[in-house]
């Protein structure tokens, strides 16, 4: 009786594994590209050409951050 549930067993995990290497999920040429986060591409849309590198748009996205908090201060301060 044990070596029957053993075989079943077999049976079923090498089944399962058959259809989980068929079932795999194939990626797509989007993950080999890297991605922009939006509010970076927005920088990068809307100065025109003058921002071409990631880099330079989220150091100005960090200058913009810096000026509304600085602002912000000024105003509760007051």
């Amino acid at each position: 009786m044990e070596t029957q549930n053993n075989l079943d067993l077999e049976n079923s995990l090498k089944e399962f594994e058959a259809k989980s290497q068929a079932e795999q999920v194939p990626q797509t040429g989007d993950s080999k590209s890297p991605q922009v986060p939006t509010m970076v591409g927005w920088i990068m849309k809307l100065s025109g050409g003058a921002i071409k590198e990631q880099k330079t748009a989220e150091y100005i996205l960090l200058a913009i951050a810096v000026i509304v908090f600085a602002i912000s201060l000024y105003f509760f301060f007051k």
